[in-house]
């Protein structure tokens, strides 16, 4: 998903961590008031820990979502497009050959491209 720029990653990321530690901090302070000071201190470190597992795992589930969803489907087309283009270069060559050949008065015996492609299979 952020492949061409990884600071996405980190801003990405920082955000998501302040976000859900912001939560637990929230959760803790008005919720649990009855912990005591150490309590709600173990308590938010361990928000802290779950917001960094959190993020991480959201973070490697868009970017495997982003690339199966979005990259490889373009990536086919492009491969597609980029093999029509050297077909279209094949015989594009072809036919120039086959034009000076006969502007020369010479015989043109060589097969057409798509007639080369099946003798190669």
């Amino acid at each position: 998903m952020f492949r061409d720029d990884e600071r996405w990653y980190l801003i990405s990321g920082v955000v998501l961590v302040l976000a859900l530690t912001g939560l637990s901090v929230w959760y803790e302070v008005h919720y649990r008031k009855d912990d005591s000071w150490p309590e709600t201190i173990a308590s938010i470190g361990q928000g802290i820990a779950s917001a960094v597992a959190a993020t991480i795992t959201l973070l490697a589930t868009l970017e495997v979502l982003g690339y199966m969803v979005l990259l490889v489907p373009n990536r086919i087309r492009v491969l597609k497009a980029q093999g029509a283009r050297e077909a279209d270069a094949r015989w594009e060559a072809w036919l120039k050959r086959r034009d000076e050949a006969q502007a020369k008065g010479e015989e043109f015996n060589e097969p057409t491209p798509s007639g080369q492609n099946q003798t190669r299979k």
